[in-house]
This record gives structure tokens, C-alpha cells and sequence, in this order.
């Protein structure tokens, strides 16, 4: 019966998904963010694709909950999970329709949009009369749901990877519920994971990198705001449902490791502290912008910081969701509770660290020459152990180095900062092919161009570069 569900409701997902791209062809987003690494990534043509996976997620789940309330009896109060989803989707569904007019949701009210449906959730979740539920227990439920759902949002960066992870997060549950003895989230959880498996066929990952975008796209529709806050609020809320929530931290920690590297990196050191009360005064009179700091990642959530040092999107999407069928396993020992919930945890943490470990290795920068004898910019360390290059290729020029000076040749392995290693290969470039210069010198934030290279007089690049 549970297998003659999920294939129910990942069919009708399929169905609902092509009408819903056919119907919706022309709900994209028309919003144009800034943000350096866009440039680099080619993110620009990404936009063109329908928002519609999301909101089609919403509905094969409210029908595949509806029809488990009908044929399974421990499923009790079904709805209560569907109002999550809906409620969380309906946040997402606004800002998308904004983007679709030009412009999404400003930080802040989609903040508190979520703010207020977590709580609304966690009042549902407990229905209880009103006062009877301590104050804090509801605060704490709304801050995990908003947690969750906000960390899925920002890993919905990469074709696949923020419903991927969900899709893996929903089939760990399904035996988490079996193993704790929740009868009621199997069929929860089989509908979610057979509506995510609907949606995640029509968004394969592809393999672009920060070297070019001239690849075959297999995703042929977009999640949307709707669906990554729909898929995370709502699994989390299906988790707080059957009182399994501390084990769906195990399950869900990629998605939160997502969100601490956003959080940690665009909001804490970038917008409050080195932002206001951070700036020192260099380059004699001007103010240092706040990516002249130190910073842990090349861009923030962790996936674009791969993407940024050079790794094919396909392959990130891979680790991420390898790092999250093992959080998965993580949660299901976790689900035993007692010993096995601590042993379940550190399970979890495990691919946690690994990534970000990962992370903080391909964080410098550093200049070499190729085997076509050209001059290249990767990351990582100049470093092979047994065949395996520590080292990715980020940029590419059409330099040779029997063009090169001895003085140019001092700074090839230097290990460096993504912004002085993008200087100086603009600076090498600018003695010998300027429009190339031009090309990398664009893909750095504005104000630090203007302070680094505003003694450089390069042509303006082409824009088919």
C-alpha cells in the first residue's frame, strides 16, 4: 500500500507538473539581483524558467494527504501537515509573484511573513486552548519551523539541490516515523516524498561552472520561493507533528548548515558588523567596502562558495545530497532515542563538517599555468596526493607565459584572496591583453574594482566574453 502511494502521487505530480509548466510558461521571474559571484556563475539566463514546481509540490501533497486520510486511520488529523505546507507556500507564493512583477519581497518583510506563519503553525500544531500551551514551548516550535523553512529557502540556488535534499529528508523520515513507532508520519512522509520526486525530475541539476554557461540545461522548471519554504516549513512541521523534531535536526542538518553559512557570512559579519561599525579607512582617503574583510566563504549560502571556486553545479549538487542521505541515516539511528539519539547527531555532523572543511580548503586563490602553458587563476592549494588535484580551475585567459615577465612569473602559486588574486591577474592582463582584463575586472563588486584598479585604464569588455 505505501509503495502503491508514492508511485499514486509522484504520477500525479508528474502530470500536475507538465500541465503547470505548460499552463505557467510565462510566470518567471523578472527580478535581476546583485550579487558578484552572479556574474561569474551566469545566472542571468537562469531566471527564464517557470515558478510553478512549487505550487504544484503544495497540491500533490494536499491531495495524497487527503486520499491517505481516507485510506489509512492512523493518519488522524491530516490536515494539519497540508496547512503547514499551504501556509509556508502561500509566503513564498507572494514573493514569487512580486519577482514576476519585477521586483520580490524586501529582506525584511519576508521575515517577518515567515515569522508569522511559523507561529501560526506551531499554534496549530499544539491545538490546544489558547493559554494552555506554555509560552515558550510555542516560541521554540515557531523558531524551528522558521529556521527550517528560511535554510531551505536559501540552499534553492542550484537546479536540484534544495529539493533533492528534501526529497532524501522525507524518505529518512518515513523510517524514522517506522522506527519511533509514528505510525501516522509514514503515509505523511510517502506523500511528500513521492510530490518532491514529481517536481525534482523536471529540475536536474546541470553542469555549469564559473567557467561558462554553454552547457545543456536539464531543469526545465523552477521550485520557486513557494516550494523551498513549502518543502522545509512543512517537513519540519510534519516532524513537530509526531513530537520527532529533535531528529529532524539530524535529518535536516545540510539545510541548516545552508542557512548558518547565510546567516553567518551576509548577515552577521557582513551587514552588522563590518558594514556599520567595521569600516577602517585604506587606499589613503576611501572607505574599505565590506568584502575587503576577511570573510570565511567566497558567497554565501555554501553552495555558490563552491560554485564560485570552480566546481561543476552538477557535482556539488551530488555531495550535498550524498551528505544528506547520510544525515538521514544519522536521523534514523537518532529516532532510537536515549544513547542512540546523541550517536544519531554526530552521525549527522559528520558530512556537516566535511563540507564545510571542504568549504574553507578551496577558499584561496592562487595564479598557475596550465598544461597549454596559459595562464590560469584556481582554487584551492598547488597541491596532487596519489592523482588527486586539491585545485580547481576558476578563470582562464588567453596569456601565455612565454608572454610573461620575470616579474609576473613571482606571484604564480601565491596562495590569496579571491579579490587580490582577481587584481592581480587583471593587473598582469592589462600589460598584455587589456579586453580580457576588462572581462575579469568585471566580475569583481563594484566598489572594489573602482579601489583596487582605478589607476588602470582597461577597454570595455565584450559582452559575448
Amino acid at each position: 500500500m505505501i509503495l502503491k502511494l508514492f508511485l499514486g502521487t509522484f504520477i500525479v505530480g508528474v502530470i500536475l507538473q507538465f500541465v503547470a509548466m505548460l499552463l505557467g510558461k510565462g510566470f518567471v521571474s523578472q527580478e535581476r539581483k546583485k550579487g558578484f559571484y552572479r556574474a561569474v556563475s551566469g545566472q542571468g539566463v537562469s531566471s527564464k524558467l517557470p515558478m510553478t514546481g512549487g505550487i504544484v509540490v503544495i497540491l500533490t501533497f494536499a491531495l495524497a494527504m487527503w486520499a491517505c486520510g481516507r485510506m489509512f486511520d492512523t493518519v488522524g488529523k491530516w490536515w494539519i501537515p497540508v496547512v503547514a505546507f499551504a501556509l509556508f507556500g502561500a509566503v513564498g507564493f507572494a514573493d514569487d509573484f512580486l519577482k514576476f512583477r519585477g521586483r520580490g519581497m524586501s529582506e525584511r518583510w519576508k521575515t517577518i511573513a515567515c515569522a508569522v506563519a511559523a507561529i501560526a503553525v506551531a499554534f496549530l500544531l499544539h491545538g490546544e486552548p489558547a493559554g494552555s500551551t506554555p509560552v515558550w514551548r510555542l516560541l521554540i516550535d515557531a523558531l524551528f519551523l522558521f529556521s527550517i523553512a528560511v535554510a531551505a529557502d536559501f540552499s534553492d540556488g542550484i537546479d536540484g539541490l534544495s529539493a533533492g535534499i528534501g526529497m532524501i529528508a522525507a524518505y529518512a523520515m518515513i523510517c524514522v516515523s517506522a522506527v519511533a513507532g509514528r505510525i501516522a508520519g509514514v503515509p505523511a512522509f510517502v506523500s511528500a516524498s513521492g510530490a518532491i520526486a514529481a517536481f525534482w525530475v523536471f529540475n536536474l541539476p546541470s553542469a555549469w561552472t564559473s567557467k561558462s554557461t554553454d552547457v545543456k540545461r536539464h531543469a526545465r522548471v523552477y521550485l520557486g520561493d513557494s516550494g523551498s519554504l513549502a518543502i522545509g516549513g512543512g517537513l519540519a512541521a510534519t516532524a513537530l507533528w509526531l513530537h520527532l523534531g529533535w531528529v529532524f535536526v539530524a535529518v535536516a542538518a545540510v539545510w541548516i548548515l545552508e542557512g548558518f553559512s547565510s546567516l553567518w557570512q551576509a548577515q552577521v559579519l557582513t551587514k552588522w558588523l563590518y558594514r556599520p561599525g567595521g569600516r577602517v579607512e585604506i587606499y589613503g582617503n576611501e572607505w574599505a567596502p565590506h568584502n575587503e574583510f576577511p570573510l570565511p566563504l567566497l558567497a554565501a549560502p555554501v553552495h555558490h562558495h563552491f560554485e564560485m571556486a570552480g566546481f561543476r553545479r552538477d557535482r556539488i549538487v551530488l555531495w550535498f545530497l550524498i551528505a544528506s542521505a547520510v544525515c538521514g541515516i544519522g536521523g534514523v539511528v537518532a529516532a532510537k532515542f536515549s544513547i542512540w539519539m546523541l550517536i544519531g547527531w554526530l552521525i549527522a555532523a559528520v558530512p556537516v563538517i566535511m563540507l564545510w572543511s571542504l568549504a574553507s580548503l578551496f577558499r584561496t586563490m592562487y595564479l598557475a599555468i596550465d598544461e597549454h602553458k596559459m595562464l590560469v587563476m584556481k582554487s584551492g592549494i598547488p597541491f596532487r596526493l596519489e592523482g588527486i588535484p586539491y585545485n580547481r580551475l576558476v578563470q582562464t585567459t588567453g596569456l601565455s607565459v612565454t608572454e610573461m615577465t620575470d616579474d609576473e612569473l613571482l606571484w604564480l602559486k601565491r596562495p590569496m584572496t579571491r579579490l587580490d588574486a582577481m587584481e592581480v591577474l587583471s593587473r598582469i592582463l592589462s600589460a598584455h591583453k587589456r579586453e580580457e582584463a576588462s572581462v575579469v575586472a568585471s566580475k569583481m563588486p563594484e566598489a572594489a574594482r573602482k579601489l583596487r584598479l582605478a589607476d588602470i585604464v582597461m577597454d570595455k569588455p565584450d559582452a559575448s566574453a
